[in-house]
């Protein structure tokens, strides 16, 4: 499978000297980074040397590929609906990522206290084992159903959206 673009960058140096470099294409998949080629950018590089290839900085792309790699907002009849469905996503999604490790926790605090060794119930006061272990896998189940639920809604605007023949985002 093809990678990502690589472009050639051709920087005129004072005193007539041309320096050539390469840069990743901020547009992924084969053959994008060709819509690229032509513009002019603003770039830094820490040496004259012309061997060097990997010292270059962009620091501004054209307007076009500011506005394919800004974050996806949708638009149109139905936009603050996916709005808010996305949102449930990352809810849940933020949820299952603090449910990991306090069910994690909880679980070894549960195995290590059958023990008679808790982990952490001398460091927090009123600590439970087992109410961490079910409020860990409660967030876990909660949030990957928001994060489920979340989802479709704004995978179906985005086919109706298509369907319908919108310019692609």
């Amino acid at each position: 499978m093809q990678g990502d673009d690589t472009l050639n960058i051709t920087i005129d140096v004072a005193g007539g000297e041309t320096l050539y470099r390469a840069v990743q294409s901020p547009l992924g998949g084969p053959g994008r980074g060709s819509r690229l080629v032509g513009y002019h950018v603003p770039v830094r590089y820490s040496t004259l040397d012309p061997d060097y290839a990997n010292d270059v900085f962009v620091v501004r792309w054209p307007a076009e590929v500011e506005e394919a790699l800004a974050p996806y907002r949708p638009t149109g009849p139905g936009a603050l609906r996916a709005r808010a469905w996305n949102l449930l996503a990352d809810f849940g999604l933020l949820l299952v990522i603090l449910g990991v490790p306090l069910s994690f926790a909880g679980l070894l605090d549960v195995i290590f206290s059958l023990f008679g060794q808790p982990i952490f119930s001398d460091l927090i006061p009123g600590y439970w084992p087992g109410l961490a272990l079910v409020a860990g896998l409660a967030a876990l189940v909660l949030g990957g159903s928001c994060s489920i639920l979340g989802d479709s809604p704004v995978a179906a605007f985005e086919r109706k959206r298509a369907r319908d023949g919108a310019p692609p985002v």
